[in-house]
């Protein structure tokens, strides 16, 4: 009787296994953030909001920030943090982004969590917070220098700026103290050829 049991066992046990295995063939994985999260997810919305305004790269800005030193200090990651705070108090600017705010999707029990890749205002947990920010192969070199000394801000803006637009934003650079700054954009590509017809 006993040997009776265990045949039916290892029939069954080899076809759970045959129907997992075509189960598991049957999978498909995707790195698209898009299929991550449901679409009535209010973090999908979120992820849609924040991708929506660097899907063009026509209304964007992107600064190069170039430091002496590394720029995983505290008091460069708050000036960045400052930096950015007050460009998006900019009229025409949509959004800023950069190391010091850049958020770190993390699946949590229930739901998609948002946690600051670099904590600030804890420079204890810099170490271990600039290994897994250098893990995401879109956060640097995109973000951040392989070397650490360099970073960019990117920012999203309107279709409409103010005519003095490009002259704030380098203010606004200069006043929180970055004086080793590079401009890109369409906007900037569009002051320079009107500055080049004025000549």
């Amino acid at each position: 009787m006993q040997r009776k049991y265990r045949i039916a066992f290892l029939v069954a046990l080899a076809a759970t296994l045959l129907l997992s295995l075509f189960v598991i063939s049957r999978w498909e994985f995707s790195s698209d953030f898009d299929e991550f999260l449901s679409v009535g997810d209010p973090d999908f919305a979120y992820y849609q909001e924040v991708w929506g305004y660097f899907e063009s790269g026509d209304a964007q800005m992107i600064i190069g920030i170039k430091s002496q030193e590394n720029v995983f200090n505290q008091p460069f990651l708050q000036r960045l943090l400052d930096f950015e705070k007050q460009l998006m108090s900019l009229e025409g600017v949509k959004f800023a982004n950069s190391i010091a705010s850049l958020q770190n999707q993390v699946k949590g029990i229930i739901r998609v969590e948002q946690r600051p890749f670099i904590q600030v205002s804890k420079p204890d947990t810099y170490q271990q917070d600039t290994t897994l920010l250098f893990k995401y192969p879109d956060v640097s070199p995109k973000f951040v220098s392989p070397d650490r000394k360099s970073v960019c801000v990117f920012v999203a803006l309107e279709a409409e700026l103010p005519a003095d637009f490009n002259e704030t934003v380098r203010k606004v650079t200069s006043d929180a103290g970055f004086s080793n700054t590079y401009f890109f954009g369409l906007s900037i590509a569009e002051d320079s050829y009107q500055q080049t017809l004025k000549t």
